[in-house]
Order: structure tokens, then C-alpha cells, then sequence
């Protein structure tokens, strides 16, 4: 998960620069910030999944490891 997240930060950054990349096309910047927006909902609903992916598949805490985890 974590190299997917990587992956994700790179098309973000990627993303970024497209955006500034639009401003300079003034005849297309409304269709790419369009698209761009789009594709930036979908890469965070998929930070969403590999956050709920870790979640579950993360070991189960004992109640007696939780306390211990407070303690800290």
C-alpha cells in the first residue's frame, strides 16, 4: 500500500503541474482544470480505499495493547 501511495503522490504533483500548464492555454484551461479536478476526486477516493484496506488489514489490538498504546 505504501508504494501505491507514492504512486498517487506522482500523479498528484503531476497533476499540479498540468494545472499550471493550463493557465497557460487560455482557449482549453476551462476543459483541462475540468478534467484535472476529476482526475484529482478519483486518486483521493482512492487514498480512501487503501486507507480502509489498511484498517482492516491491520493486526487486531488487545484491549490490554490499547491501554498500553494510551500510556505512551
Amino acid at each position: 500500500m505504501i508504494t501505491l501511495r507514492d504512486d498517487i503522490a506522482d500523479l498528484q504533483a503531476r497533476l499540479g503541474e498540468a494545472e499550471q500548464s493550463a493557465y497557460q492555454l487560455p482557449h482549453r484551461e476551462k476543459y483541462l482544470l475540468l478534467t484535472t479536478g476529476f482526475m484529482r476526486r478519483y486518486l483521493d477516493l482512492h487514498l480512501e480505499l487503501i486507507d480502509s484496506v489498511e484498517r482492516e488489514l491491520a493486526p487486531a489490538q488487545t484491549s490490554s495493547q490499547r491501554v498500553a498504546g494510551a500510556a505512551d
